[in-house]
């Protein structure tokens, strides 16, 4: 499942990245813009029900076609754009202002969102689920103390968020480093269709894979039989609780951040120097640290998540702090700000995408993890959608105060969300220990 699920998912971030430069700015904005709009209304109404008629394995599969959906109306509207621009008296530029390729973007952009909304959720229900099988059979039959319980979830759901996270990573890194090196040294010019189609190809090749090796992951007990409208508010009944909330400054901070490196840092970097080239190679390298950064959650550095999380908070508010900083005189000052900003970026990403849904997974491990990932992605698209709208106007420092608020919170709220799901006192030897356990104490 890691494998074809990152593979398929580092083809549509990958093609996000370059829509405004293929598609036209204002079309690829858009695209971009719906893409996240849909996912986040469908993870909410339209995910826990998929997941728990169908089963979190084929909610699975229905958002791969869905994302891959979405590379493939991507690649139909770059040909229209290829031919167009070929065309005698066409004035330049990409030409998917005319009404047609806009009209299969769009298309393709409601698609891999309804694909995204599906996806996420459904991979949370498959990670519970396969935390929870490992789980039985490591001690099958055996009874153990609460205690000897929660820390084997603990150790399961560090070892598979980090193995996720780490695939994930490393797939979508290689996908954009090699489009990077085609755009610089082979000069393939991005409106080049034939780039495109083959990501498609690996889409669709992943598609097929996960549909003919991906293991059957059953729903929780019980879940299936409750009435529609009920799974379908399943993520909406968490906002009452507490819980939910106290953990969600990691995803507002990683949000608030991907707008801000992506609307605010790289446009500073591009009308300084006019280059688009470095840009891939940063956004390469930001995967790269983000997938050697996941695997924190898995051996000594696993001893506590708050310590991973840590890190990653701190990372967020020294992003907000370098970019208020003087500007760079120079190209190499440039680039050095570019690529040390996107390195701590890189941080934040890996410890949202490993530690954090870990966390998530610890916490909500259960029937309602369906509902509990869903939130994930609604936290994460929405605080994205408020990044790029507001990144791109005269209140983007509002922006800036949100990212600086969200991380600075991200450790304490982790830590009281500990106390609230068992408040019983507990003595320690080892006063440190209050912050390693702060998740099954």
């Amino acid at each position: 499942m890691t494998w074809t699920f990152s593979l398929n998912h580092a083809t549509v971030t990958t093609l996000m990245m370059y829509a405004s430069s293929v598609l036209g700015h204002s079309t690829g904005n858009l695209s971009n813009s719906l893409l996240f709009a849909v996912s986040l209304v469908a993870s909410l109404g339209l995910a826990p029900v998929i997941a728990s008629t169908f089963g979190p394995t084929r909610g699975l599969l229905i958002g791969l076609v869905g994302c891959s959906a979405y590379v493939l109306f991507f690649v139909l509207a770059a040909f229209l754009c290829t031919w167009e621009r070929g065309q005698p008296g066409h004035a330049g530029g990409c030409g998917c202002d005319s009404n047609t390729p806009r009209s299969l973007v769009f298309v393709g952009a409601a698609l891999g969102g309804l694909g995204a909304g599906i996806l996420w959720p459904s991979q949370g229900a498959f990670f519970s689920a396969a935390v929870a099988r490992l789980a039985d059979e490591e001690e099958p039959g055996q009874v153990g103390t609460m205690e000897d319980s929660e820390a084997s979830t603990c150790r399961l759901t560090s070892e598979l968020s980090s193995a996720f996270a780490f695939a994930l990573m490393v797939s979508e890194c290689s996908t954009k480093l090699l489009l990077a090196v085609w755009l610089s040294y082979v000069r393939v010019e991005v409106w080049s269709s034939w780039v495109f189609l083959s990501a498609l190809i690996v889409a669709l090749l992943a598609v097929a894979v996960f549909a003919a090796l991906a293991e059957r992951m059953d729903a929780c007990p019980g879940t299936a039989a409750r009435p529609i409208c009920e799974r379908t508010l399943t993520g909406l009944q968490l906002w009452g609780d507490p819980k939910l909330w106290l953990l969600s400054m990691t995803n507002f901070a990683f949000g608030f951040s991907v707008a801000w490196v992506n609307g605010v840092v790289n446009t500073r970097w591009h009308e300084a120097t006019g280059d688009l080239h470095l840009l891939g190679y940063a956004g390469a390298l930001t995967t790269g640290v983000a997938g050697v950064i996941s695997k924190l959650s898995v051996g000594p550095a696993a001893c506590g998540k708050g310590y991973v999380l840590a890190l990653g908070s701190l990372c967020f508010l020294i992003i907000g702090l370098l970019s208020k900083t003087r500007e760079p005189t120079d190209s190499f000052g440039w680039s050095a700000w570019l690529l040390l900003i996107h390195v701590l970026h890189g941080v934040g990403r890996g410890v949202y995408e490993g530690t954090n849904k870990g966390i998530f997974g610890d916490f909500f491990g259960d029937d309602r993890s369906v509902g509990a990932f869903s939130n994930v992605l609604v936290q994460v698209s929405a605080s994205s959608i408020v990044g790029y709208s507001l990144a791109s106007t005269s209140w983007k420092d509002v922006v800036y105060g949100l990212l600086m608020i969200s991380a600075s919170l991200m450790l304490p709220l982790y830590v009281l969300a500990g106390r609230l799901r068992c408040p019983r006192t507990v003595s320690y030897k080892d006063s440190e220990k209050d912050l390693e356990r702060a998740p099954s104490d």
